[in-house]
């Protein structure tokens, strides 16, 4: 008895006291506890800020990057231009300082500082960031301080693939311009390449697709059942549209040659002819090259109006309205023997809607803004988002359909003239260009290889700006 009321009466003690120990330590736990979580907190957030931060100075490369490059294909563009090096760097310095802005100013920044150095040789892009820490804050680290350098090399000759489809108006009135082409695109890679290494550029392998086209509501025959139709000798004349396949050079300067002096201008009924299906027809082509790899470039030549979507009139389908040379000319077949008798007998309404159920391409797109997204959709792979990069020239001769008059869709004798030409001239990507009436067929040629070598240079610009290291 005297032992277990020993051991209970220690027991209790022992009780008593551990009780009186944790009353008197209490606290010691709630500070040790309240600083653990404070060094664990602190830790999480170093750790998930060293994360964020690896990711900003990526995105801090990136940039340095993109502007070292822009910078460097600045001088490298205008190393023939004649300015002093003096002013060409400080052009440069401004180019790679404009490219860097949107990043500068973002909101996950406290700013920065952009030092660029402008050699013979190459540009130095620095950067020195105060990047906004997440969570570091709560231990008052204000700012996540990074800097990363960039050196691109203007020396460096760049070489990039051009894909180009030239889209020409084979109407009777584009008798010139159609024997431009004829004469002169034998000797199209040399004058490209000569174009292009006056300004830097070196390009790499030239492709070139020819699109002719006319008029779906009268030049047609019924053989013809395909935008790659072969051609038929006594043909050429009237049918719809023509497109090749792409043409390597010079490797294929002779097939190419042979193509192109098989068409002859002639048709087109009324004024307004298929220039919206004709670009459709070189964009749907599946043998372009990948447009983050090549500079592909569209040039459409025309002294007409475009056909609005789904216009099925046509004046000359009129019994006496036909042209007068329809039957008379040996080098036109009879509409009995392009279609066949029963198009004859019909009435001027049954044999606009007979063209149009039967050789409208039935795939194109039904209203403007469909047609718009699949252009768009074409052209950001060629610029990246960059802005001022062209892949269509539409260069209308005879009348000013640029969009320096804004399209109005209510301006009956700008729409009789341009059709909508001016609002094509609005979207990105696409320019339109007044050529002269009566321009020489030399200067329609220069024009044509200027225009490729701008949109190659455009290009190149947002190409290079899509490099990452």
């Amino acid at each position: 008895m005297t032992y277990h009321q020993s051991f209970f009466t220690n027991y209790l003690n022992i009780g008593t006291a551990a009780e009186k120990y944790y009353r008197n330590t209490k606290g010691n736990f709630s500070i040790i506890l309240a600083l653990s979580l404070t060094v664990l907190l602190a830790g999480a957030a170093v750790a998930v800020d060293i994360s964020s931060l690896v990711a900003m100075k990526s995105r801090a490369q990136d940039n340095s990057d993109i502007a070292a490059l822009a910078a460097a294909k600045y001088m490298s563009v205008t190393a023939t231009s004649g300015v002093s090096f003096g002013e060409r760097k400080k052009e440069a310095e401004t180019v790679a300082n404009a490219s860097l802005e949107n990043f500068l100013t973002s909101d996950k920044h406290n700013g920065g500082t952009v030092d660029v150095k402008v050699t013979t040789d190459d540009v130095t892009v620095s950067l020195a960031m105060k990047a906004n820490p997440i969570l570091s804050q709560v231990i008052g680290r204000k700012n996540l301080d990074h800097a990363v350098i960039s050196v691109a090399t203007t020396a460096q000759a760049i070489s990039r693939d051009v894909d180009l489809a030239l889209i020409t108006d084979a109407t009777g009135s584009m008798f010139s311009t159609l024997t431009s082409v004829q004469t002169n695109m034998k000797d199209f890679t040399s004058d490209l390449k000569n174009v292009l290494e006056a300004r830097g550029i070196t390009p790499g392998v030239v492709r070139i697709k020819f699109i002719f086209f006319r008029d779906y509501m009268f030049d047609n025959h019924q053989a013809w059942v395909d935008h790659k139709m072969p051609l038929q000798s006594g043909l050429e004349t009237y049918g719809a549209l023509y497109s090749s396949d792409f043409f390597t050079l010079p490797d294929d300067a002779l097939d190419m040659e042979q193509y192109i002096d098989y068409v002859q201008p002639g048709g087109g009924g009324d004024t307004p002819e298929n220039g919206l299906e004709a670009i459709w027809h070189a964009i749907d082509d599946n043998d372009w090259k990948n447009g983050s790899d090549t500079v592909r470039a569209m040039v459409l030549w025309t002294d007409a109006p475009n056909s609005s979507i789904g216009d099925n009139t046509d004046q000359y389908l009129a019994a006496d309205s036909f042209y007068p040379d329809i039957t008379t000319d040996p080098t036109y077949l009879g509409w009995d023997q392009i279609i066949g008798p029963h198009f004859v007998a019909m009435n001027v309404a049954a044999r606009e809607q007979y063209m149009f159920d039967n050789y409208y391409p039935i795939n194109f797109p039904k209203t403007m803004s469909d047609f718009k997204a699949i252009f768009g959709n074409f052209h950001e792979e060629n610029a990246n988002n960059t802005s001022d990069v062209k892949t269509l020239t539409i260069n209308r001769i005879g009348s000013d359909c640029s969009s320096s008059t804004p399209y109005d869709a209510s301006d009956a004798v700008r729409i009789t003239s341009c059709g909508e030409w001016p609002l094509l001239d609005s979207w990105d990507g696409v320019e339109v260009v007044n050529a002269a009436a009566g321009i020489s067929q030399i200067e329609i040629y220069d024009n044509i290889v200027n225009q490729v070598a701008d949109t190659v240079e455009a290009q190149l610009v947002a190409k290079d700006l899509a490099i990452k290291y």
